[in-house]
């Protein structure tokens, strides 16, 4: 599937898990039908993010491997969800 990627600034884990839990929502109740899923009867999504803190010294290149490494474990994990 495509993957995507989205950048938020001055956001805190309960907010983005609020935010990251409304896209799953949003993105299956569109319904589209995905025929050869084994997971759902329609296109879902796995979702992994990370948030930075600011100050912090993570490079952009390492915040990514976090974030598809958290995209994964989603994945593993059974799809149509996110991790943080």
């Amino acid at each position: 599937g495509e993957e995507f990627g989205a950048i938020l600034f001055d956001i805190n884990e309960e907010i983005l898990e609020i935010c990251l839990k409304h896209i799953n929502k949003r993105v299956l109740d569109l319904k589209i039908e995905h025929k050869s899923s084994t997971v759902s009867q329609f296109v879902t999504i796995s979702i992994g993010a990370v948030i930075y803190k600011a100050g912090d010294n993570t490079s952009s290149n390492r915040l990514y491997k976090m974030a598809d490494e958290n995209l994964y474990k989603s994945k593993q994990n059974g799809r149509n969800q996110y991790t943080i």
